[in-house]
């Protein structure tokens, strides 16, 4: 599971792996729940654009 969000990180927030790397568990989690907010947000204009 970790790999896939590092992958989220690094396409949706453009976080260089080295960023990702420094973070400890607590802000790791953080930038995972802006990064979850982040693409439901694209999917909510997405939608909105299909209608």
């Amino acid at each position: 599971m970790l790999q896939s969000w590092d992958e989220a990180l690094l396409l949706v927030l453009r976080m260089q792996p080295s960023e990702i790397d420094e973070l400890n568990m607590d802000r790791y989690w953080f930038w995972v729940d802006v990064c979850r907010r982040e693409i439901d947000r694209r999917v909510e204009i997405a939608e909105q654009a299909q209608r």
